[in-house]
């Protein structure tokens, strides 16, 4: 994509790439596009190809609209969430999570809204969009999620929290905070985080951990949505 016209060939070639390579998928790029609209039009073109050939393709939509299937499983992520806080003898206060599509970051508030936690704040670090314009989205999500469920409106809108503070130039743009984050992970907990993603989350968490007086009553839980493979694809710009 034109966001990132001048990654070097590492990145094009390795990390998640590399994998659907490996395990022998079809790729089919769209280099001239960052419009959601337009990229899930593209792929329903080619899913009716595909049924034309006899096939069943499943299409994973980008943008809002579809039904949020994503976002399920995070509601049941709460409840898991919930168990272990249960079993440690922990009280969660906050969550920090990566948001981007927004299905995760809308799953959870809906799910900590079912499980009875609706106190629990849900920090979603921007990583595609700025923190305004992410918000809508993840009420969206919240919205549509609710209506997948069969449930009344749960979730009110002050319940939305995201930053773009460690977003930096953009998606997938490797910033100060998400280098020292990665590095930090890897070298005290032995955690491996992507520039994308979870780095960026964890930069956001790392700042609540440090501002949080140690007499605050919760606990602050970082909550990593994978995406590991992908730190090979920034080799060169992460030992920089």
């Amino acid at each position: 994509e034109d966001r990132l016209k001048d990654a070097p060939d590492l990145y094009r070639e390795s990390g998640n790439v590399l994998l659907n390579q490996i395990f022998g998928a079809h790729l089919v790029m769209y280099h001239e596009s960052d419009d959601e609209a337009a990229d899930d039009k593209n792929m329903q073109v080619l899913a009716e190809e595909l049924r034309k050939k006899g096939e069943r393709p499943y299409v994973i939509p980008l943008g809002v609209g579809p039904p949020p299937l994503g976002a399920l499983g995070y509601v049941e992520t709460v409840a898991e969430l919930l168990e272990q806080e249960k079993s440690s003898g922990l009280r969660i206060s906050e969550i920090v999570v990566a948001s981007g599509s927004a299905q995760t970051h809308a799953g959870l508030l809906v799910g900590l809204e079912v499980y009875g936690r609706p106190e629990i704040i849900v920090s979603g670090s921007c990583v595609r969009r700025g923190a305004a314009e992410q918000a809508e989205r993840v009420l969206a999500f919240v919205r549509a999620t609710e209506v997948l469920l069969e449930l009344p409106v749960l979730v009110p809108p002050k319940r939305v929290v995201t930053t773009d503070r460690y977003l930096g130039p953009g998606y997938g743009r490797i910033t100060p905070d998400t280098r020292s984050a990665v590095l930090t992970a890897a070298r005290l907990e032995g955690l491996v985080l992507d520039p994308v993603y979870t780095a960026k989350s964890f930069a956001l968490f790392l700042d609540l951990a440090h501002s949080k007086p140690a007499s605050t009553d919760g606990t602050l839980v970082f909550l990593h949505t994978g995406g590991a493979p992908a730190v090979f694809g920034y080799g060169m710009q992460m030992l920089e």
